[in-house]
């Protein structure tokens, strides 16, 4: 279900005000209009009498809140409760009203259409808390006086943020297109498979890890207090890089030597519990974009929009090989193909966090798509969660 708020602040928060605001934009009421043909419109009564003549098109449904009918043992929350199970599971809601019926609703709203009365800017913030940082503006207008409006007002129209989890096996390209995706929507983007990579080289470089690939879990252990993993826009190269301790090691992490360590540190419960425990912090206010290969399933299971991707060993392989080729390395075929393998069987065995594909999760076989097509895909279904 999708649900949508028409909402306005005005400055005595009365709802025929409100609703006479909301009805007064010219360009916004056809999109109303447009948009709740079809759909279902939840209103609380009063609202739904103070409208003017013409206001809802004659197509629609209309689920009249039965708080302002002030039956008994009914509060404005069970009630918008009830009237969204009353909806179908695919159906388009869009929610008008009081201030009450507002933030009753705005906790499950997908899209929020806001107006703001210029001479009354402290109201407006009485409506978000604690929401304000799960919304993303995707438009805003200001209108100026004039002889249909007394007062300037703006409208803004906002999008709730979503976390965008992207698992998959090793070298499908989910860093591609979760960085393609988080800059075209102005998500954050973090890459957990590097945040693990980059424990592998502090490993590495801490003699933590033998020739023969045993590791010092003890001593590692104790040291992970010590990392500190971030990231950094590079406007030159227009994406991420990350950080260890504060020094750049998106190089040194792509090499053959971290990768052939990273699963086996990553299989590692103190290292992933550590590492988890950050990605969620991060994912608090959401609006980001995180691939890996337990995002869906264990670091953000309730995650809106969930993906798995894959593709052949050979083709990974081939991917891997050019990749590293271009970086100026001489790999050998056989021994990326075997990496690949040796890493899909370590990273689907681990004993903590497995790689898996979440129930929910959309599948992606990209074994056979341009790069322009798989991110086309991931932006349309993005755009499906977000009605944007």
């Amino acid at each position: 279900m999708r649900i949508n708020i028409i909402a306005a602040v005005a400055e005595n928060g009365a709802i025929g005000c409100q609703n006479k605001l909301i009805y007064r934009l010219p360009d916004d009421m056809k999109r109303f209009k447009a948009l709740t043909i079809g759909h279902t419109v939840l209103m609380g009564r009063k609202t739904y009498e103070s409208l003017p003549k013409g206001a809802l098109p004659e197509r629609r449904n209309i689920v009249v809140s039965r708080t302002v009918k002030e039956l008994p043992g009914c509060d404005v929350y069970s009630s918008i409760e009830a009237a969204f199970e009353s909806c179908a599971a695919d159906e388009e809601v869009f929610v008008i009203g009081g201030s009450s019926i507002y933030e009753a609703a705005l906790p499950k709203a997908n899209r929020l259409f806001f107006t703001e009365v210029h001479d009354t800017p402290k109201d407006a913030d009485t409506f978000f808390p604690p929401y304000k940082e799960q919304w993303q503006l995707t438009k805003s207008e200001e209108h100026p006086a004039d002889d249909r409006h007394a007062v300037p007002f703006a409208f803004a129209d906002y999008a709730r943020k979503i976390v965008v989890a992207i698992d998959g096996h090793s070298s499908c390209g989910k860093s591609t297109m979760a960085k393609a995706l988080a800059k075209k929507v102005g998500y954050v983007y973090v890459d957990t498979g590097a945040m693990y990579r980059a424990v592998t080289l502090f490993a590495l470089r801490n003699k933590m890890i033998a020739d023969d690939g045993t590791i010092d879990e003890k001593a590692l252990q104790e040291a992970m207090p010590q990392v500190a993993i971030g990231f950094r826009f590079n406007p030159e190269i227009g994406k991420s890089e990350t950080l260890l301790n504060g020094e750049n090691v998106e190089g040194e992490i792509r090499g053959m030597e971290v990768s052939s360590r990273v699963s086996s540190i990553s299989a590692l419960p103190f290292v992933r519990e550590a590492l988890v425990e950050q990605q969620q912090a991060m994912g608090k206010t959401k609006g980001i974009v995180m691939d890996g290969r337990d995002i869906g399933t264990t670091v953000f299971p309730d995650a809106e929009l969930k993906v798995f991707v894959t593709a052949s060993d050979e083709v990974r392989a081939q991917r891997r090989f050019d990749e590293m080729k271009a970086k100026g390395e001489s790999p050998v075929f056989e021994e990326v193909l075997e990496n690949v393998r040796q890493r899909d069987y370590i990273d689907s065995h681990r004993e903590v966090s497995p790689l898996r594909q979440a129930p929910d999760a959309l599948v992606l076989d990209n074994s056979h798509l341009t790069i322009a097509e798989q991110d086309e895909w991931l932006l349309n279904e993005f755009k499906k969660i977000t009605n944007s």
